[in-house]
């Protein structure tokens, strides 16, 4: 609705080895894209993991096809171990539109940071990989990573815009914006601070699937 806020949550989907661990999280998939769909009332849902993963959270989709509230879209937004970049970007698009993948996240110059709208127009592979995801029914959303500090007006913006259709060979129906990440200026906190950072780090890599109240 017009003046509300959605959501549309990226979700990292680890991908397990043990055989117990892989066939529990099966079942912690779909009762993950359920409560994405009846209690967080998503926007759409980005998911980071295996091809088999994102399959199995477009099934649970599909489930609710006819009734309310429907299926949200479901965008694959890359490998978290790296595995799907093995796949020639022919087969990975026909992967997805197999699964029936609402769209894909196509990084713009290669996934570097854009600190120029000339870094866009370099990106020679972008159009032709927007265009084979479009052939295989899967809608191209291009990811633009910003360069932290730089000013960007209405008319950056509108360029922006403007560069992007240019690259992709269509005007694209979302685009993505991720601002670089800060760099930490002060290099020598040690002690309580490094403990914390990898006690952080111990807890995510043990970490399982996102949980929503």
């Amino acid at each position: 609705p017009s003046g509300k806020l959605t959501i549309s949550p990226e979700i990292v989907i680890p991908e397990p080895t043990d055989p117990t661990a892989i066939l529990l999280q099966a079942s912690a998939i779909k009762t993950l894209s359920e409560k994405i769909r009846v209690k967080a009332k998503a926007n759409a849902a980005l998911i980071v993991g295996s091809i088999e993963s994102l399959r199995k959270f477009v099934e649970e989709q599909e489930v609710c096809r006819g009734n309310f509230p429907g299926p949200v879209p479901v965008i694959y937004y890359g490998s978290s171990s790296g595995n799907a970049e093995e796949l020639e970007c022919s087969e990975l698009m026909q992967a997805l539109g197999e699964i029936g993948a609402a769209g894909v996240v196509v990084p713009v110059f290669g996934g570097s940071v854009v600190n120029s709208l000339d870094d866009i127009g370099s990106d020679d592979a972008l159009a032709a990989k927007c265009s084979e995801a479009m052939a295989n029914g899967v809608v191209p959303l291009p990811e633009v990573v910003l360069a932290n500090g730089l000013g960007w007006g209405e008319e950056d913006v509108q360029n922006l815009v403007e560069k992007l259709t240019a690259a992709c060979g269509m005007e694209p129906v979302s685009i993505i914006l991720t601002v670089n990440a800060l760099e930490e200026e002060d290099t020598e906190e040690t002690g309580e601070d490094e403990s914390n950072e990898e006690s952080k780090v111990d807890a995510d890599a043990s970490a399982s699937l996102p949980k929503v109240s």
